[in-house]
């Protein structure tokens, strides 16, 4: 129970905030999430080159248009990021009217065999067609979707948005790794998609795009001229820092300090990320709220090592349950204590508990 006798919440659980932050964090469209944000998986870098690269913002005159490109693993922060660099932009524009089209629920770019070519150009101009359906300015005489490609549907957008002196920040779906890259094997795509997207871009736009091949697109933006680095950033998330599992936890239970939430020892926080290398910013999360829930539930007064154990012992127990048989290796009935080949890799293990070890930004979706 919390101090005023109201049971006690976890203090990783944000639902109350909105939707939103069952994922991604989306500060523009909830600003109470902008405070949710800490400074781990090097994100805090990210946003402050973001912050840094944007030129001074006016609601008259030319606004040459803009390309942000996040890369990082699957779990690390990239949408969370994006999210944070609108709302930054939102404030900034503060004096007018910033108008955001969130794709990253539309409809999935499927990658097709040889004549992938034109089926990559036909998914940029829905793409393009649906960003003018959110958008849908007053007035504004737009081509029927699927009557022109998508280089002439963001210059009407552009110039509907420079009659009005208004903007527009367009997040665009997670498609870029369903693509072929440079140098990979294909026929279809000789260069990465964002490479389009850069000559997609028109006046008072900007493109918001993740990738999880941060090879590929330093490639991309190695080929770009002086005025094309100008007008495009690319953000790298990296791995979780050796003191991250500290910071991500005590950053959460400082919101509220005196709720009388479990307490977290440093030195055993801090043992998190090099226990387990591959661990995320979205795997960190899930990782304290399941332990935060079961503590209080318990009415623990400390999280200790038996509480991380035995997370990773539930996580090896699930992932054991879900694991795929083979076509040539069915359940074994008659001897379960018989070897069995093939599966995914092993569940990871629990971190180190032994007293003399010791190791030593924002939400994911």
């Amino acid at each position: 129970m919390s101090p005023n006798g109201e049971p006690l919440r976890n203090p990783f659980d944000i639902r109350e905030l909105g939707p939103a932050a069952e994922g991604a964090l989306q500060p523009w469209g909830y600003p109470e999430h902008e405070h949710l944000y800490l400074g781990v998986d090097q994100t805090q870098q990210a946003y402050d080159r973001f912050v840094e690269f944007l030129p001074p913002m006016r609601k008259d005159g030319k606004q040459p248009g803009r390309l942000v490109v996040v890369t990082g693993e699957r779990g690390s922060g990239k949408t969370s990021l994006i999210h944070r660099c609108v709302h930054h932009l939102q404030q900034a524009l503060a004096d007018t009217t910033l108008k955001i089209v969130d794709l990253t629920r539309y409809e999935p770019f499927t990658p097709p065999a040889p004549d992938g070519r034109s089926e990559l150009w036909s998914y940029f101009d829905r793409l393009a067609h649906r960003v003018l359906t959110d958008v849908h300015l007053e007035d504004a005489n737009y081509p029927e979707p699927g009557t022109a490609p998508a280089p002439s549907a963001y210059r009407t957008l552009s110039s509907q948005l420079r009659s009005r002196g208004e903007f527009a920040a367009i997040i665009l779906p997670a498609f870029l790794d369903q693509v072929n890259s440079p140098g990979q094997e294909g026929d279809f795509a000789p260069e990465h998609p964002v490479h389009h997207y850069m000559g997609f871009r028109v006046e008072r736009v900007f493109f918001f795009l993740e990738s999880r091949n941060p090879d590929a697109v330093r490639a991309w933006h190695r080929q770009l001229d002086g005025n094309g680095k100008a007008e495009a950033i690319v953000l790298s998330l990296g791995p979780l820092k050796a003191n991250d599992g500290w910071t991500y936890a005590s950053g959460r239970l400082a919101r509220n300090p005196d709720l009388g939430w479990p307490k977290a020892d440093k030195q055993m926080m801090e043992k998190l990320v090099p226990a387990d290398p591959g661990l995320t910013l979205s795997a960190l999360r899930e990782l304290c709220h399941d332990v935060w829930t079961r503590a209080i539930a318990d009415g623990d007064a400390t999280i200790t090592d038996e509480h991380i154990s035995t997370f990773y012992e539930r996580q090896a127990e699930s992932f054991e349950e879900r694991r795929p048989y083979p076509p040539d290796d069915p359940p074994v009935t008659e001897d379960p204590a018989a070897p069995r080949t093939g599966g995914p890799p092993e569940a990871p293990q629990p971190p180190a508990t032994d007293e003399d070890e010791s190791g030593d930004q924002t939400d994911a979706k």
